[in-house]
């Protein structure tokens, strides 16, 4: 997944550039959308890193009822905030019609709408 939030990112500016005059509306929301995603997915796994994974530890290695309360408390945060993460992927396949390609579409706009589907299967 960290690999393509790159790549979807160059996507999907390419395929505005290249076919804004015939799909301006949907690939602006579309770049929007995804723009948001990616911070969101990034900002996600950095704190699962720094934060959930050493907090998980530290409650593995010493259990007490404080750890437990604060583990707890921070994977509900990160259920929160995948929930946002699948609002917005929502969105993003109600603005695509379910990734639905334009009889226009270019490798790159194909490769694009491949790769968000992959990204949502990949998150849910």
């Amino acid at each position: 997944m960290q690999q393509n939030l790159p790549r979807l990112s160059e996507l999907t500016k390419k395929i505005l550039r290249a076919h804004r005059e015939n799909h301006g509306e949907v690939l602006k929301k579309v770049h929007r959308l995804f723009s948001t995603l990616k911070m969101e997915l990034e900002e996600h796994l950095i704190k699962e890193e720094e934060e959930i994974f050493p907090l998980i530890k530290e409650y593995s290695e010493q259990e007490n009822d404080i750890k437990n309360k604060e583990t707890l408390n921070a994977i509900l945060e990160l259920e929160s905030e995948h929930d946002t993460a699948g609002e917005i992927i929502k969105e993003l396949r109600e603005v695509t019609a379910d990734y639905q390609l334009p009889k226009d579409a270019c490798n790159s706009f194909k490769l694009t709408y491949s790769l968000l589907k992959d990204l949502e299967s990949d998150l849910f």
